[in-house]
This record gives C-alpha cells, sequence and structure tokens, in this order.
C-alpha cells in the first residue's frame, strides 16, 4: 500500500485532539521515508475549539453542521484519496510504525480490511483485565462465519481498502453508534477482516472513567445485542462524553 487517508471525526474534542494529531503527524513522517503518502482528513461537528486546533497540524479539516459519527466519517472518505481509508477516534493514540503494520496485513489480496487490539491509556488493574479480556474475545470473532455477530471492527480503530469501502457503501448513517460493528458485517460477506497481532492503539477511556466499567460495559452490550437481534441499534442518540 502505497497511500492512506487517516479519517477522524470530531465533536467538541479540544482537550484530547492535539494528543491524537502528534503521533499521527510523526506516523506521516516515519511513512514519508518509507515512500509512503498519508494524509490527515479531520470532519469537525462541534462548536469549541478543536477546528483551531487542528488546521495547526493539517490542512484537510472539514465542517460538517449535520451531526452523526457514521455522516462524518463518510464525508471523510469522500474527500479522500488514500487507497486504504482508516477511521480513527478522536482519543486515540497510535504509535509510529502503524501504517507498516496495517500495509503488512492487507498484504493478501482477499484481506479487505483490518482492526487491532486496543487498551485505555493508565488503566485500572480491573480495567486492564477487562480490556485483555475483551481484545481476545474480539480477536475470537475473527474466526467466526459472517453473522451479525461477528464484530470485527470499533470506532477506535478500523483501516479498510477503498474500493470495498464504497462498494458496500460505507457507513449506515441512520445508526447513532455501532456503525463500525455494522460496517464489519457487511464487509465480512464480501472479504476478510484480518486482527493485527502486533498493533494495539490506546484510547483515553474517558467514558470508563466518568461512567464507571459496569455502566460503559451494559451500554456497549445493549448496543451490540441490539444488532445482532434486530440489525440496528435500541439507541436513537449516543451520548457524547468529554
Amino acid at each position: 500500500m502505497k497511500s492512506f487517508s487517516v479519517i477522524v471525526p470530531t465533536f467538541q474534542e479540544q482537550a484530547y485532539i492535539k494528543r491524537t494529531l502528534l503521533p499521527l503527524i510523526e506516523a506521516k513522517r516515519h511513512a514519508s521515508l518509507k515512500g509512503v503518502e498519508m494524509e490527515i482528513i479531520l470532519v469537525d461537528s462541534g462548536s469549541d475549539k478543536t477546528e483551531k486546533i487542528a488546521r495547526s497540524f493539517t490542512d484537510k479539516v472539514y465542517k460538517l453542521e449535520d451531526r452523526g459519527i457514521a455522516r462524518a466519517k463518510n464525508f471523510g472518505a469522500l474527500k479522500s484519496r488514500g487507497e486504504v481509508l482508516i477511521f480513527l477516534d478522536a482519543d486515540v493514540i497510535v504509535p509510529a510504525d502503524f501504517l507498516e503494520k496495517v500495509s503488512k496485513s492487507l498484504e493478501s489480496p482477499e484481506v479487505i480490511g483490518a482492526s487491532c487490539a486496543n487498551f485505555p491509556a493508565n488503566p485500572s488493574i480491573l480495567e486492564r483485565i477487562f480490556f485483555t479480556i475483551y481484545n481476545i474475545a474480539a480477536r475470537f470473532c475473527f474466526w467466526l462465519p459472517p453473522t451479525r455477530f461477528k464484530i470485527q471492527a470499533r470506532g477506535e480503530f478500523f483501516a479498510v481498502r477503498r474500493g470495498f469501502f464504497f462498494k458496500v457503501n460505507g457507513f449506515n448513517d441512520i445508526l447513532p453508534c455501532a456503525e463500525d460493528g455494522e460496517l464489519s458485517y457487511r464487509l465480512s460477506k464480501i472479504g476478510k477482516i484480518e486482527f493485527i497481532k502486533d498493533l494495539c492503539i490506546l484510547e483515553s477511556g474517558r467514558r470508563l472513567k466518568k461512567w464507571g466499567l459496569f455502566r460503559t460495559y451494559k451500554t456497549w452490550f445493549e448496543a451490540w445485542t441490539s444488532l445482532v437481534l434486530c440489525g440496528t441499534t435500541k439507541f436513537s442518540t449516543w451520548k457524547a462524553v468529554r
């Protein structure tokens, strides 16, 4: 892979966005030394200083008044030009060599997408245990046949070949959440999604800090089970935690 588009949807992310963009700039520099092109696209739907901060890192910053994370991701994809689209949450930190690992995972033509493990930054012992089990379970899902139960992507990090993303018409922008899992289900019916074993990204864990592990897990579980059983999510909106 010679070109990547990293797409970051944002909503009132002024407290986190710099911590996300700084490692991306380093990764872009690292990639350019190897002749790999990487663009950073930010789609902002908030009213704080996120846009102003982001413009000091990338000139590809777009305003989208019509809120919705799936809409923002689809909008960013339309503005992109990379062979591979990488969707990243606005509070995620990636290692400098993450593009190399994504590229390696997509070497086989049958692989059309990729995801990886994630951990909260500075996790408690309970959070570390939970996410270790969660990542093992997520990896197990990659062995299952294509069903709605087979959730192979989370919003924190998901890479997909450009052509296949548009072939399935991108994210379902009606969904306020679980849009990543729903997309991975549709993609898994036409190709293979790889779990990148040697890549782990860090997230802020802000929902865990404000809601606690039980409430956060309960909310995720309800969104997931309604998607599996009904093909849509029980939530009409998704509460942003900042």
